[in-house]
């Protein structure tokens, strides 16, 4: 705030969702009550990270955004993102960078308060859009109906994923932005083999399509560079997932899952992120060796499967300190863990197209019913739960098509 204190206050004057940013204190509180020892540091370490990478972010936007900055050299220096799909598409070039439209405006607001979505998504429901749409591609709509979207970027690549509501958010959104858009169709079933060679040529048409539109020519160094970086961030997530499968978790709740949906899209990678991971692996592994001071009471070890949109973000930490129930896994971090093979641009490719279908939502619930009748409970096995913990909302219309599977199989 008082880096940039004329242009934060600008956009907290025209942006309703700004006003949500000035609870983060209270929100980050509520990620980690009463936590004690490595849980806390390792919880309190990811949050900050967050905090930082974010705020960094707002600088970059806000600094290019034409609603508040009406001539600027800085707007088309970044080629706008939906909030569903990795930033590392964009990793090629050198004198453009990629943004995440969503992630400010409305991906986490929704989540730092739950209320944030009510007036946009009556908004929606008043321009006609059915109510039973999932809330947040249903908030996402209302913030581009009232123009609340940062107004930046050349070009702007929209995706069919997670679900039908967010398509239907994307030709919203497509009618407000007015700038390109490329549609980067990413296959549903995405542990099938034959589905890559499409995967594989849907992304170089779009780099070809973003080639375009910035006058910059792809640079697959910097690209091999940036998968280099993601490997080794993501190695360190898995080392954190074989921990908490251990019969002594280290670190789990909102602020683990939150850290990782958080880089996987946007930050995987990034300087600041492999820092702060390495840190805190290097906390947990201390921890293992040693007697465990939180939590002090521990009932029973449970798989948690819930939507992010509008939600209690803090129902972890409520399970644990209301009922000893351990939520040692959220099936909503169980993104892309296969590295990427940076041997040939081919291989990079494909490594790259993978990640996408990996990402947020669409490798936990729109992944076709694998994700639930084999997925989940592989998980459950490994992680030694003894509980499964749907927490949904009623408009997410995946697991309700399945949930007599589920049912069935528990």
């Amino acid at each position: 705030l008082f880096k940039h204190p004329v242009t934060n206050v600008s956009a907290l004057l025209r942006y309703r969702w700004m006003t949500i940013y000035l609870t983060t204190p209270s929100f980050f509180d509520h990620a980690v009550p009463g936590f004690r020892g490595t849980m806390l540091r390792a919880g309190r370490k990811n949050l900050n990270t967050i905090a930082r990478l974010l705020t960094s972010n707002m600088e970059k936007i806000f600094s290019a955004d034409e609603n508040i900055n009406p001539v600027n050299e800085n707007s088309r220096k970044y080629i706008c993102i939906d909030a569903y799909m990795p930033k590392i598409i964009t990793a090629g070039f050198a004198e453009h960078e990629g943004v995440l439209t969503h992630m400010v405006p409305h991906y986490l607001p929704s989540i730092i308060n739950h209320h944030s979505p009510e007036h946009y998504l009556d908004v929606t429901e008043s321009y006609g859009v059915p109510a039973d749409v999932c809330g947040l591609p249903s908030m996402e709509s209302g913030v581009a109906i009232e123009d609340d979207f940062p107004k930046m970027g050349c070009c702007y690549i929209s995706t069919n994923m997670p679900c039908d509501g967010s398509i239907m958010a994307s030709t919203i959104l497509d009618r407000r932005f007015k700038m390109p858009t490329y549609v980067l169709n990413t296959p549903l079933r995405h542990t099938q083999e034959d589905v890559q060679e499409y995967a594989i040529a849907e992304l170089k048409d779009c780099i070809q399509f973003m080639e375009e539109h910035t006058g910059e020519k792809y640079d697959y160094n910097l690209l091999k560079e940036a998968c280099e970086a993601w490997n080794e961030q993501n190695a360190l997530r898995l080392e954190k997932w074989e921990m908490n499968a251990t019969e002594t978790a280290p670190h789990y709740g909102s602020s683990n899952w939150m850290y990782r949906v958080f880089t996987y899209q946007d930050s995987s990678g990034n300087p600041v992120a492999l820092k702060n991971d390495r840190q805190v692996n290097k906390l947990l592994r201390k921890s293992m060796n040693k007697p465990r001071v939180y939590p002090a009471v521990s009932r029973h070890r449970a798989l948690v499967w819930g939507t992010i949109a509008n939600m209690y973000s803090a129902m972890d930490e409520w399970m644990l300190n209301c009922w000893g129930i351990e939520c040692v896994f959220q099936f909503i971090e169980h993104q892309g863990h296969t590295p990427i093979d940076t041997s040939s641009v081919d291989t990079m490719l494909t490594g790259v197209a993978k990640v996408i279908q990996e990402a947020t939502m669409r490798v936990h619930s729109k992944g076709g019913y694998n994700v639930y009748t084999d997925d989940m409970w592989t998980l459950i096995e490994q992680y030694n739960c003894d509980m499964l913990i749907m927490f949904d909302q009623i408009s997410c219309k995946g697991p309700a098509g399945v949930s007599g599977l589920i049912e069935e199989e528990a």
